[in-house]
């Protein structure tokens, strides 16, 4: 019997989205890791400009890299789901749940000059533009299909979205 996969492979070429890419890894490890921990392995201190806990570049990609999977079968082609969060509930049943962190449409639509786009904010609930309204109408035309078949593929619970501006979490 044949099994096949398909993993994405942007060659030699870096994305153009690389910015993003990269803040939501360590964003991610962020939101999912204890606090001191995190400050000792990923930020710099301000007199040495090094970790807390020296790593070589080696050794911390290979902390940003813990990921998880879960695998799902359909046909002859295997599907996979990375999980970001994992837990235990009040009846010792695991939960998962995908942890999303999404910049800000500004940013997504013109990402070779999000810098242009720090002082974007999303502050309000309703409205055409920064407002979580405006961030979720453009999440369900866009990245929304692609969240749904993660988490059936993970089988998980939920979903949480944490919007940024590359600075600044501004909710979930």
């Amino acid at each position: 019997m044949n099994l096949f996969s398909i993993d994405g492979d942007s060659g030699f070429t870096e994305p153009s989205n690389v910015v993003l890419l990269k803040m939501g890894k360590y964003m991610e490890k962020m939101l999912t890791t204890d606090m001191d921990e995190f400050n000792d392995h990923f930020v710099l201190d301000l007199m040495t400009n090094k970790p807390k806990i020296n790593f070589t570049e080696e050794q911390r990609k290979e902390l940003l890299q813990e990921d998880y999977f879960r695998y799902m079968r359909s046909g002859k082609m295997m599907l996979r789901s990375q999980i970001d969060t994992r837990g235990v509930d009040e009846d010792g049943n695991d939960i998962v749940f995908e942890l999303k962190t999404r910049a800000i449409a500004p940013q997504r639509y013109d990402i070779n000059n999000y810098i242009d786009y720090l002082d974007y904010e999303i502050g309000k609930f309703r409205g055409r533009e920064q407002s979580y309204e405006r961030e979720y109408y453009d999440l369900i035309r866009g990245g929304f299909l692609k969240y749904i078949m993660q988490m059936k593929i993970g089988q998980m619970q939920g979903a949480a979205i944490a919007y940024h501006n590359t600075q600044k979490i501004f909710g979930f």
